[in-house]
């Protein structure tokens, strides 16, 4: 559709995806499952490991919560039930676990480590537990040797004015999208 209706360069080598939180989770999802049409990844602060229970918490948690969307849905709608032995979907969907077909693929991660943890607990801890999960992805891009950039920006002063590594803040996430432009504009075919 975007190839359809804007001015594009409709190639692998031209195209890049990446997204915030569960945002992370879906480009690192699409990357991996569709290699053939991105060259480039990201993930600012993203839900990479779905078996980490805190995400997996966090999933089950959205559909519950109205704020998410109405009606609520049933806790096992988005990958089926989140326990083992009949949590195969999750497994099969976690981008850290399946890092093989990001190979050749340009790969970044960015994460704080939540400040201050009595300051906006809740946003502080979201950013932790994202942080163990590219802490894994890393781990296991790694060991298949695969390269990528990480970028651990602690907790955020010197990364960009009004970041404190926390999840969820602007300031962050505009730090990290500007790296993330500069190392895509190094790689991607342009007009």
């Amino acid at each position: 559709m975007i190839d359809a209706n804007l001015k594009t360069i409709p190639a692998r080598s031209a195209r890049a995806i990446s997204g915030h939180s569960m945002g992370g989770f879906g480009a690192f999802h699409y990357a991996g499952h569709r290699p053939d049409l991105f060259s480039y990844v990201g993930s600012f602060s993203g839900d990479l490991d779905l078996m980490n229970p805190a995400i997996r918490a966090a999933v089950v948690g959205s559909t519950q919560s109205a704020s998410y969307g109405t009606p609520t849905v049933a806790m096992s709608a988005i990958f089926g039930p989140p326990v083992w032995p009949l949590d195969g979907v999750w497994a099969e969907r976690s981008p850290a676990q399946h890092v093989g077909s990001l190979r050749g693929m340009g790969i970044a991660m960015y994460f704080g480590d939540g400040g201050n943890l009595l300051v906006d607990p809740i946003q502080a801890m979201a950013e932790v537990v994202v942080r163990q999960t590219a802490l894994v992805t890393s781990a296991n891009l790694t060991a298949a040797a695969i390269p990528h950039h990480l970028v651990d920006y602690g907790d955020g002063s010197a990364w960009a004015p009004g970041c404190t590594g926390k999840h969820n803040q602007d300031a962050c996430l505009q730090a990290d999208m500007d790296h993330f432009v500069s190392l895509i504009m190094e790689r991607l075919q342009r007009p």
